[in-house]
């Protein structure tokens, strides 16, 4: 299709008439469409083991994510409680909060890697740290 357009502008351009435009071979057949990949079977959705880099210490927490179209909740769970979490999931990035006793807001942004591993940053409000998660195997 697209070499029919380029010969027909490049025939009007040069004031060619439309018999030598019916007179020219005819197009090439396009190429066979590639097979589409099957979409990837892999989600956040699940359990996960996640590991917050915080002053030269790694804390550990528990992170169960659900996973509705782009929709995120959840809990995160560490030595302080558990929290719930709200977000979205899209194009690879996992972008949720956790709001801290009502005192602050707690950003994750975070990409999901077909190993089934996560790393991300953390935001407080006072700067970010580096956080990893490891999906917990089933049994």
């Amino acid at each position: 299709m697209r070499s029919a357009l380029l010969l027909t502008a490049t025939l009007l351009a040069t004031g060619t008439t439309m018999a030598a435009q019916l007179s020219a071979p005819p197009a090439q057949p396009a190429p066979p469409a590639a097979e589409a990949k099957p979409a990837s079977k892999a989600s956040v959705a699940g359990k996960w083991t996640m590991t917050v880099e915080i002053d030269q210490s790694q804390g550990p927490a528990a992170l169960d994510i659900k996973l509705t179209d782009k929709k995120v909740t959840g809990t995160l769970s560490g030595p302080g409680g558990e929290l719930p979490i709200a977000g979205e999931f899209a194009d690879g990035t996992l972008k949720f909060s956790i709001d801290y006793q009502g005192q602050f807001t707690i950003a994750f942004v975070g990409t999901f890697k077909d190993d089934d591993t996560m790393t991300g940053t953390m935001d407080f409000g006072k700067g970010s740290v580096n956080w990893r998660a490891v999906r917990v195997k089933d049994k």
